[in-house]
């Protein structure tokens, strides 16, 4: 009887009724660890299609659980068994081949010990690692590509997370492994993830929101590269236009929770759990990097795609006009402002008009979204120079005083009818505090604002609205004395509530 049939004979021993007989077949097993050349021939059983299905299953666990502690010495200096170079040379030219080859439930235990096999042998002794891989990705077998994706996710495994104290002496190899995977990978990951795109614009298939958020952080990360941002960046205005725009604009199921569930609706926009799956917060990021990486490239183009949206939407017949498309723009022109508020940019003199044209007129919008969006996208502008109301200038928006009508908009909208629109007005106030001319308009309706304010409170989960409230005591601490025990007694309730619901 050969070796291979011996070895199959014991793992599929290790499978019978008889607990004596499994006994003396893992006995055997334990063994075989310290033999030479029996790991490899355990991978070519697993290989093998004629070998039934549990034994190759049963062969799989022992061979990851092999490779995961005897691959390589002991890190905590412990004598143990290290598979031998042979071996180690025979796993590595069949090991990726195996796992595009073998049945689901077989591969997915070979992938899991690749972790362990690229830690110490990647790249010096298996340079053909990312070759190997970059011929399963461009296969045009199904389940050949998806073994490369899963083999790619597990090498990522291992350079993704680490200990910081180790990257002094390992950053070399990370490095190396890094310029390998944005040269010989990145660029073909990319052009698919383009392609999905594309296809997605075209209406020709359907992407997920979280797929679509996923997609938007590779995009992002492909900005940074050269060998890629060279494949991204034919595609730049289309996919802002067509992609990432469309994100940015209430989806109709949004308007539904805000109908159906306001508390909510404000809870998710700004829970950071939620940031992270939503495709919004991931097309902004998205739109952020573009313009701060690429901003030669970029900036100009959406400046423009914007001012075009804006041009259309105020230009429409009232019935005609699109609200979704003017949130979409006041959303992008909030991700815009920091780098239209830079000294260098080229609609810095033109930001007062622009905010009082396209932002001013929607805190009274008939769409409550868009009231609350006006809120929301003014506060963005918190370091925006206003020009002197007294002086004199042929533009009629610069002849008057804009911070104290932006603050009264803003007061309105805090006794909105829609709690979403109320909770983003309490939110915008704090950065008009700045402007000392208009303090004594809030103070006017200082009592009404820390009403409301300690109501949302109680109503949402904002952590923003501690931090609005204590400005406001801060500043206007005098002026709230008279309503200190009626404020503390509401905050004590509040605190209550908050308790019992917590127990609850």
């Amino acid at each position: 009887m050969s070796e291979a049939q011996q070895l199959l004979q014991t793992f599929s021993a290790t499978l019978h009724p008889d607990p004596q007989v499994r006994g003396q077949a893992e006995a055997q097993l334990a063994n075989l660890e310290s033999t030479p050349g029996s790991i490899a021939m355990v991978l070519e059983l697993i290989a093998s299609p004629e070998v039934d299905g549990p034994t190759r299953q049963a062969a799989s666990i022992f061979f990851k659980n092999s490779i995961r502690r005897h691959w390589a010495p002991s890190s905590d200096g412990q004598a143990r068994v290290v598979i031998c170079d042979q071996d180690k040379e025979t796993i590595k030219n069949k090991l990726l081949q195996t796992i595009a080859f073998t049945p689901s439930n077989i591969s997915a235990q070979l992938v899991t010990c690749l972790s362990s096999v690229i830690d110490t042998e990647y790249p010096e002794r298996w340079p053909q690692f990312l070759p190997m891989l970059q011929e399963m990705l461009q296969n045009s077998e199904q389940h050949v590509v998806h073994a490369g994706l899963s083999s790619l996710r597990e090498a990522v495994k291992v350079y993704h997370y680490g200990n910081p104290a180790l990257l002094a002496g390992a950053g070399a190899k990370y490095h190396q492994f890094a310029e390998a995977f944005v040269r010989e990978i990145m660029p073909n990951i990319l052009r698919t993830y383009l392609g999905q795109v594309d296809q997605a614009i075209a209406g020709h298939t359907w992407i997920s929101q979280r797929c679509t958020a996923l997609c938007c952080h590779l995009l992002s990360d492909s900005i940074k590269h050269k060998a890629t941002w060279a494949i991204l960046k034919p595609h730049t205005e289309a996919l802002v236009a067509q992609f990432i725009f469309p994100q940015l604009c209430i989806r109709p199921e949004d308007e539904a929770l805000w109908t159906e569930d306001p508390v909510d609706f404000v809870n998710k926009k700004s829970d950071p759990l939620e940031d992270m799956r939503s495709p919004t917060s991931a097309s902004i990021t998205l739109l952020f990097d573009l313009v701060r990486d690429r901003k030669k490239v970029t900036f100009m183009p959406i400046l423009n795609f914007l001012s075009t949206t804006l041009m259309r939407y105020q230009q429409s017949p009232p019935e005609s006009r699109n609200p979704r498309e003017k949130d979409g723009a006041l959303c992008m022109m909030g991700c815009l402002a920091d780098q239209m508020l830079l000294k260098t940019s080229p609609v810095r003199a033109q930001l007062e008009e622009l905010v009082m044209v396209h932002i001013y007129p929607e805190f009274t919008s008939p769409v409550a979204y868009l009231r609350a969006r006006a809120c929301e996208t003014m506060s963005k502008f918190d370091h925006l120079t206003f020009s002197n109301p007294q002086a004199s200038s042929p533009s009629p928006h610069d002849s008057m005083d804009h911070p104290r009508m932006i603050t009264e908009a803003t007061l309105a909208c805090l006794k909105d009818a829609e709690l979403p629109v109320r909770a983003a007005a309490a939110l915008s106030l704090q950065p008009l505090l700045q402007f000392e001319h208009v303090r004594p308009v809030i103070v006017q309706h200082l009592p009404d604002i820390m009403q409301e304010f300690l109501s949302l409170t109680n109503q949402i989960d904002v952590d923003a609205m501690s931090s609005v409230t204590d400005e406001f005591v801060e500043i206007f601490g005098d002026e709230l004395a008279p309503y200190a025990v009626q404020i503390c007694s509401q905050l004590v309730s509040g605190g209550i509530c908050l308790g019992s619901s917590a127990v609850q």
